[in-house]
């Protein structure tokens, strides 16, 4: 449900940026095959699902591979980033809570970072079992966040977060 909402906000066109969560991979998946797009992933499977994908352009930013996690990290992976300046980013967290944020972790808060700083709009991808829930260390405030999607309407404690940090909440409802 929200790799199919995400798959609205997508444009022939688009230069779009992307972190190696599984929510990712599934909205990249649906993406129309006659859009012309560049894609620059620092996950090690997209550029293999999207191989059938004629038209789209598909840069891997290679770097240190994070064992368990199918994703690069470390420099190289950050010098890729700052070579693009994104129309969107997408992304997903390990965990939310409304007073800590995303939660992820370590390894790869450097490149979610990155990935916010060179994008015009960044959307988070954030299913409803990650609310209410933390992880290894705080990654982002919701202030960073233009976008956050998720599949069902979050308590009230979310929604004026979210407002107060200048982040829209698109659920079902509102989608």
């Amino acid at each position: 449900a929200i790799a199919r909402e995400c798959l609205k906000l997508v444009r022939d066109g688009d230069l779009i940026g992307t972190d190696a969560s599984t929510s990712v991979l599934t909205l990249c998946k649906m993406l129309p095959t006659e859009y012309k797009l560049t894609l620059v992933t620092l996950s090690q499977v997209l550029p293999i699902v999207m191989e059938n994908h004629s038209n789209a352009t598909i840069v891997s930013t290679g770097g240190i591979s994070l064992k368990g996690h199918a994703s690069y990290i470390g420099s190289i992976a950050l010098s890729t980033l700052s070579a693009f300046h994104f129309d969107k980013s997408f992304l997903s967290t390990s965990a939310f809570d409304p007073a800590l944020g995303l939660c992820d972790y370590s390894e790869e808060l450097s490149n979610k970072s990155k990935l916010i700083e060179q994008s015009n709009e960044t959307y988070l991808l954030c299913d409803s079992s990650k609310f209410d829930s933390t992880y290894l260390c705080r990654s982002l405030g919701l202030e960073e966040i233009d976008y956050l999607i998720t599949d069902q309407k979050p308590r009230e404690e979310y929604l004026q977060k979210a407002e107060a940090c200048g982040c829209k909440i698109l659920y079902p409802e509102k989608l």
